[in-house]
Order: C-alpha cells, then sequence, then structure tokens
C-alpha cells in the first residue's frame, strides 16, 4: 500500500490559497497551523501539509489516513491516489470550486500523444506491506533475530528501538520492521475508527509491518521520481521488493550456542561475545549498555572479553532457518472491512492510457 507521498503538481491556474504559507490541515478542513512547518511528518499522522507556490502545489501527508483513518491497508496504485487525495484535501479547505475542477480536469483529462500531461514530481513515497506470522509473540522474536541484520550496499545494519522496531536509514532510504499492534495501543484511535477499533486491534494481531520510505534521491535512482514511472507498478510490489536488501543469515552458515538459559533478546549478543568480537563496535551504543546492564544479572559482562578458560562452553547446534522477509506470508485486508469506511478504493486513474490516446 501507499503509507505517505510528498508530491508536487502543476496546476493550470491559482488555487486561492495564501502563497507560499505552508498550511496544516484536518480531515475536516481546519488549518491547525499556517507557519514554517517540516513538509513531513511521520507517517501516522492524519493530518496533511499543503501549500500553493507560482505555479504548483505542493503536498505532504497520508492518504490512506486521510480516507480510511487508519492505515492497516490501503491501495496501491499511485497516481489513482494521488489526485483524488490532492482534489479532497483542497475542497476541505473550501478552495474556490470551480479552480479545483479545472486542475482536477487538467490532471486526469485524456491526452493526444503529443501532449506530456501535467508536470508531478515525486518527492517521498512511503510504500508498505504486511506480514502475517501469526502471533504477537512470532512478531517480537523475528523482530529481534533482524536487529544487526545488515542492508546490501548500504552500509548499515538494522537498528533495534524500543521493542519493536527494526530500522536501516540512509541519506535516501529508510527501511523498517515494526510491530503494527504495539504501535496501534501507543497511539490509540482516530476518531473517524472508534467504533471499529476493537476489531482493527484484533486484525493487527501477529501482524509485521514492512515500510520503505523512499526518498527523493533514491527515487530518482530507481527511476521512480516522474508519476508517469508508477503506472504500472504497485506500492507493495516496490516494498517487497527492498526485503532483498536485509542480509538474511543463511541456515546452512549459523551456527549458535546453546543460549536457552538467556532471554531471547539477548541471545545474539552472547553468541556474538563468545565470538571474540568488540561488541562496542557491533552494537549501537545504546543497545550495548542496556544489554551490558542485563547481562551483568547473569554473570556476563559484555564489556570485558570472553575468556574461555572462565566459562564453561556448550557444544554448538545448528539452529532452524529463518525464513527471510520476502518469504513470509501476506496478510490480506478482513472481508468484514469491505464496504465500509475503513477500506477507500479509488477510480483507477491511468496515465499511460491516455497519453498513447
Amino acid at each position: 500500500m501507499i503509507d505517505w507521498i510528498h508530491a508536487r503538481l502543476e496546476i493550470p491556474e491559482p488555487l486561492g490559497l495564501p502563497q507560499e504559507r505552508l498550511l496544516r490541515v484536518d480531515t475536516d478542513g481546519q488549518i491547525l497551523g499556517e507557519k514554517a512547518l517540516a513538509m513531513f511528518a511521520s507517517s501516522g499522522d492524519s493530518t496533511v501539509r499543503v501549500r500553493e507556490m507560482g505555479h504548483f502545489v505542493e503536498i505532504s501527508g497520508n492518504p490512506a489516513k486521510w480516507f480510511q483513518g487508519h492505515n492497516l491497508w490501503g491501495p496501491d496504485h499511485l497516481p489513482s491516489v494521488l489526485f483524488p487525495w490532492v482534489r479532497s484535501v483542497l475542497e476541505a479547505l473550501e478552495s474556490p470550486g470551480p479552480r479545483v475542477s479545472a486542475a482536477w480536469d487538467f490532471w486526469t483529462r485524456e491526452r493526444g500523444p503529443l501532449d506530456p500531461g501535467p508536470w508531478v514530481d515525486v518527492v517521498v513515497v512511503h510504500a508498505s506491506v504486511m506480514f502475517d506470522l501469526g502471533s504477537d509473540d512470532v512478531v517480537k522474536d523475528y523482530l529481534t533475530y533482524l536487529e544487526g541484520a545488515p542492508a546490501r550496499n548500504r552500509r548499515v545494519r538494522g537498528n533495534m528501538w524500543g521493542s519493536s522496531t527494526v530500522e536501516w536509514t540512509t541519506r535516501s532510504l529508510r527501511m523498517k520492521a515494526y510491530h503494527k499492534r504495539e504501535e496501534m495501543l501507543k497511539a490509540g484511535p482516530d476518531v473517524r475508527v472508534q467504533d471499529y477499533w476493537e476489531a482493527l486491534l484484533a486484525w493487527a494481531q501477529g501482524k509485521l509491518r514492512w515500510e520503505v520510505e523512499l526518498r527523493s534521491r533514491e527515487l530518482t535512482r530507481s527511476q521512480l521520481r516522474s508519476l508517469v514511472s508508477w503506472e504500472s507498478i504497485a506500492a507493495s510490489s516496490v516494498a517487497i521488493a527492498y526485503t532483498q536488501v536485509v542480509e538474511m543469515p543463511d541456515s546452512d552458515a549459523t551456527r549458535v550456542l546453546h543460549l536457552e538459559a538467556y532471554p531471547k533478546h539477548l541471545r545474539k549478543t552472547v553468541a556474538l561475545w563468545k565470538a571474540g568480537l568488540d561488541l562496542r563496535a557491533v552494537l549501537p551504543k545504546r543497545t550495548f549498555y542496556r544489554h551490558r546492564k542485563e547481562l551483568l544479572e547473569h554473570g556476563i559482562d559484555i564489556a570485558k572479553p570472553f575468556d574461555p578458560a572462565g566459562f564453561k562452553e556448550l557444544g554448538p547446534i545448528s539452529v532452524a532457518r529463518v525464513p527471510k522477509l520476502s518469504e513470509l506470508p501476506l496478510a490480506q485486508p478482513p472481508e468484514w472491512a469491505k464496504a465500509t469506511p475503513l477500506m477507500w478504493e479509488p477510480e483507477p486513474i491511468h496515465l499511460r492510457k491516455r497519453v498513447e490516446a
């Protein structure tokens, strides 16, 4: 699904918004701020940031949250999401109706082969999928397993934030895997989904969220900066493709010690310490000190080198192969949510067909 869009769209005439003033808008059209706000916020934010600048309108927000009140699932086709969402935001702002209609016709009308159509610059896109692991405990175990996993050719490793999120972050890209239900419990429900909240929480049980934030540099590198390039690409397919960047341990090469005596989230740390690694160079600083504090209670000080002479070693065992992210089963939206306000399904907009007409 598409979890966030930041884009600039050409407009045929002024829309009547305050020039170059960034507006933060809720779904009722109420302006919550009109100042130098950051154009980008958390993908969990249901408000939208919008401004008119000369011959284009710039917008940033979560279309699924705007229309559905939640982002457990949502539409996958960027052109079909972008234009109806921008129109809805402008209408909520009570921008003059004829101007919005003119912009809509300019964006979506059929075009001849020599008409390039409106200029649209895709600045940031969040693409995500939900995997069904069956239970919350399995989700937490899998996230612990992902901590420290390297991202191929990105020179970063997965950092654990709290107990429910692992992130890989570079200047052009951010990937994260997290426990969606735990995030929902912390954030609480949007007022529009309060009547469905318990059902949504029940569905989110055992779900692992995989989300990829493609920034402008990565979009350019991947040739996805133009809206037309998304014509035949589903956002979920893009998200799944990036799971291949995470280098998962190989079952044939993975051998660990008997570590059942330690908490699950500390077993990998103990194994690396016993392998003779300097964990200060391996673990993020906060993780190192958090794990050291917990392991001191088990008589292990990872700040000191492992001394096999003073430690009773057990024989190694092979561990069962943990499935790759791309091999996890995809979660499907529940049948009961169809034909309710919880599921927004926009009419398809096919840019390439109009250009070739």
